[in-house]
C-alpha cells in the first residue's frame, strides 16, 4: 500500500503525514498566540519538543518562536 501511496503522491507516507503535521503548527503558531509551544507541538503529533523544533527548523528554515513572530508582523 505505501509502493502505490508514494506512486501516486510521490511523498512517502511519513513525508506526507509530516508535511500535514508541520501545516498545523504553522496555522497553530498564527492563531494560537498565547498557547506554548510544547503544547502546540504535542497537539500536532510530535512526542518530543526537540524533536518538533529541530523538524521545524530544518523545514522551515527558523525556529517556531522566530516564525510566530515573523508572521506577526
Amino acid at each position: 500500500m505505501s509502493h502505490v501511496f508514494k506512486e501516486t503522491t510521490g511523498f512517502t507516507v511519513m513525508e506526507y503525514v509530516m508535511g500535514c503535521r508541520l501545516t498545523q503548527v504553522k496555522y497553530l503558531l498564527e492563531i494560537e498566540l498565547d498557547k506554548p509551544l510544547k503544547d502546540i507541538a504535542y497537539e500536532c503529533g510530535f512526542e518530543s519538543v526537540s524533536h518538533f523544533s529541530r523538524f521545524f527548523r530544518q523545514q522551515v528554515g527558523m525556529t517556531p518562536k522566530e516564525y510566530r513572530r515573523f508572521r506577526l508582523r
